[in-house]
């Protein structure tokens, strides 16, 4: 498989050192590089190469590097050697390489792989291909943590996915719906579309091409911001009130405009039923259950590590607390597409407000269970956990004023204000129409999310791992 297939034997290390990787906890038993595209042949050869990532106790993963070949790193991550002595380099940064990529996006022409398979260029609009056709400079943007994304001039952003998996990956399919079928502009339009067809037929999306959207910095920034404002200077919050109903309209709008199209099978909003409603309970139940034996690990004190273990026994023995009334006289609720990761983070501050992005969904999940229609209050509580957060952060040194910070700035009442009172939420589809039962729903889905909140942060940041846990004693009241 010509010189990139040398780099294998090294990968393992290189792997651990970049920042999208997501095994870091894991041990690597092995990379195999399954295949590759050339996107340039010249003196300096770039391609696209598709690994796939063997560990000890946990299933393989794919992911897409994209590499280089040249006589020295000047700066670039190494990824290996070739046997004539050459460099196998990281080549994302590289605006050349950027360059080429971007060339073969505007000219919409497949790229046949070494394997048998080929890239495929789509959704390009007629004025990303002007633009592209210009040779725009190029830069690395820093935000992402799971891809790996460029600004081109000051009107695009290329969005590659280092996680290749099999089927049509949300931030695409969403953004194409929402770009072509939708009036909603909330988000950054869709201009273009790289999938992998593999070998044996099956495709993955590789990247996006998105509008850039002019920002201040993500909402978690703009929120975290504010919350020292108030600790400097109490009272000064009430200046940034109607941001936050802004961003709960334009959550409103979101959903409004995913379901608002029932002639689109993969948008079409369909009513949930027990069976739903029961595996989910099901679901948060187990996770509960799995909790409790890492209580202790939290950071908690001795009582509340102790009411939190009761209240989670009691959440993993019976489902009668948390099953959202849905059915009875005049109820329905439907299921519709959602963010699926719905937080502070994915919002971008603008001078009228907020716009969201990243509609991947949780990057660790499976495409098919990313895809899947969920209750929208999913989304809701998504962000109201991310406000406890924010504000567990910013008075991590203020511990005694957390309480009547959260009181003073009402973020999530706020918030819920702007999302509810949107024109058009007073009855739609994919809500309750019972206040009481809209609240119950919130509960649970802010539950489910805590208990996911915990599992990460244990294996990931043990230090934050009192945020969800404290959260978990405020919703089950413990």
């Amino acid at each position: 498989m010509s010189r990139i297939s040398e780099a294998a034997p090294s990968l393992p290390a290189f792997l651990q050192a970049q920042r999208w990787f997501g095994g870091k906890s894991r041990a690597i038993t092995g990379v195999t590089i399954l295949d590759h595209a050339w996107l340039r042949e010249d003196e300096a050869p770039d391609a696209l190469a598709f690994i796939e990532v063997a560990y000890a106790d946990a299933p393989a993963e794919p992911y897409c590097l994209w590499l280089g070949i040249r006589s020295a790193a000047e700066g670039r991550p190494v990824a290996g050697r070739t046997a004539a002595g050459a460099l196998i380099v990281d080549v994302s940064s590289d605006p050349d390489s950027a360059s080429a990529l971007l060339r073969r996006l505007a000219a919409r022409e497949d790229v046949p792989t070494a394997s048998g398979g080929a890239l495929r260029f789509g959704d390009v609009t007629s004025h990303a291909a002007e633009i592209l056709g210009e040779a725009p400079e190029t830069r690395t943007l820093g935000a992402d943590q799971s891809n790996t994304s460029l600004g081109i001039g000051d009107t695009l952003v290329f969005k590659l996915f280092r996680r290749v998996q099999p089927g049509e990956n949300p931030e695409v399919e969403v953004g194409r719906f929402l770009t072509n079928w939708t009036s909603f502009r909330g988000f950054p339009p869709l201009h273009g579309s790289v999938t992998y067809a593999r070998p044996d037929g099956t495709t993955c999306a590789l990247g996006v091409l998105q509008a850039f959207v002019q920002n201040s910095g993500d909402g978690w920034h703009y929120v975290q911001r504010h919350i020292q404002d108030e600790l400097n200077r109490p009272g000064c919050w009430e200046t940034r009130r109607d941001d936050l109903l802004a961003l709960g309209a334009i959550t409103a709008g979101f959903h409004q405009a995913l379901a608002s199209d029932a002639t689109v099978p993969a948008f079409a909003p369909a009513p949930i039923a027990a069976l739903d409603i029961i595996g989910w309970v099901a679901a948060v139940r187990d996770h509960a259950a799995r909790a409790v034996r890492h209580v202790g690990d939290c950071g908690l004190t001795d009582d509340e590590a102790a009411r939190l273990a009761r209240a989670l026994t009691r959440v993993a023995a019976t489902d009668a607390s948390l099953l959202p009334a849905v059915t009875g006289p005049g109820t329905s609720l439907h299921a519709i597409r959602i963010h699926g990761d719905y937080h502070l983070g994915q919002t971008l501050k603008t001078p009228s407000g907020f716009i969201l992005i990243d509609f991947e969904g949780e990057p660790t999940r499976p495409i098919e269970e990313r895809r899947r229609k969920q209750c929208a209050l999913k989304d809701v509580a998504g962000m109201l956990r991310s406000f406890e957060y924010a504000l567990e952060v910013a008075c991590a040194d203020a511990r005694s004023r957390l309480d009547a910070v959260r009181e003073a700035l009402a973020l999530a009442p706020t918030f819920l204000e702007g999302y509810f009172s949107t024109p058009g939420m007073e009855s739609p589809v994919f809500l309750p129409a019972d206040p009481g039962a809209r609240l119950q729903w919130l509960r649970f889905w802010a539950l489910e999310k805590a208990l996911y909140e915990l599992d990460y942060e244990l294996n990931n940041r043990p230090d934050w791992a009192h945020i969800p846990a404290r959260g978990l004693l405020r919703i089950l009241d413990a």
